[in-house]
């Protein structure tokens, strides 16, 4: 009994963080961009999420297949890329703007040494494994030419 109370509450809350990384997602989200769920993989020594970690899309005009940038948030969190989202758009790339840390229940790890190990290198490696992939399986990517881009703590 205790233990289908404890899967419950579980499932209870990583249904409430998805919930709240979406509404972060959409919040954020420029007229021209969509929020998608992208399924975690895992990479050797990474922590992953047991929900889908949310990311803002932004395609650009023209003719896919397009070439496409990954684009990691820093210490701060937040995936409002607007700026960036546009300007690689207007050079005709896709941009993706993964959430690393709503998904695990953080919210910045700025503060200091001790915070920033709360989410490791290994896990963002992770985030990146799990967006390229899921970019790759997308017919309008070219899964050829996948970049990344990481600010201050992402980089």
């Amino acid at each position: 009994m205790r233990h289908s109370l404890i899967r419950s509450v579980r499932a209870t809350l990583g249904m409430l963080m998805v919930a709240a990384s979406l509404a972060a997602c959409a919040d954020s989200a420029a007229h021209s961009a969509t929020c998608v769920a992208v399924p975690p993989r895992s990479v050797p020594g990474s922590r992953m999420p047991s929900v889908p970690l949310t990311a803002i899309l932004t395609l650009p005009k023209g003719q896919p297949p397009y070439p496409a940038v990954i684009l990691l948030h820093g210490c701060g969190g937040g995936i409002s890329f607007t700026t960036w989202a546009a300007r690689l758009a207007d050079r005709g790339y896709v941009s993706i703007a993964p959430d690393s840390y709503i998904p695990r229940g953080v919210s910045q790890v700025c503060a200091g040494l001790a915070e920033q190990r709360v989410l490791t290198r290994e896990d963002r490696a992770g985030d990146v494994f799990s967006t390229a992939l899921w970019l790759r399986a997308r017919s309008e990517i070219d899964g050829n030419r996948i970049g990344v881009v990481g600010f201050s703590n992402g980089g």
